[in-house]
């Protein structure tokens, strides 16, 4: 049983060791210095920024015209719902005065 030990473990180390190397070789970065004509200037930046700006401006001006056509469409919707509770409860209770005074007056 030693001797089986004693290889498994040597098996053991050898994956191991040649796990750290493969797994050194492929997480360390390797840095790679931009040519000149490939880096960013202010101007590219600035001009970056400015897209971006435009871009979410228009997204807003979207999403603000969506919200509140939404929100007026649910207001109209609120609106009919509560005539049509209004309408009900005064059909209920002008139904209930009547039975009470045909109730009463018998």
């Amino acid at each position: 049983m030693p001797v089986a030990s004693s290889s498994t473990m040597t098996l053991g180390r050898a994956l191991r060791d040649d796990m750290d190397e493969r797994s050194r070789s492929c997480c360390e970065p390797e840095i790679v210095e931009a040519p000149p004509s490939q880096h960013a200037t202010r101007s590219d930046v600035k001009a970056c920024e400015s897209a971006l700006r435009t871009e979410i401006k228009t997204i807003e001006t979207a999403l603000r015209s969506e919200i509140r056509s939404q929100v007026s469409e649910a207001r109209g919707d609120l609106i009919k719902w509560l005539a049509c509770v209004v309408g009900l409860q005064t059909v209920v209770l002008v139904g209930a005065i009547v039975a009470l005074v045909c109730v009463v007056g018998s």
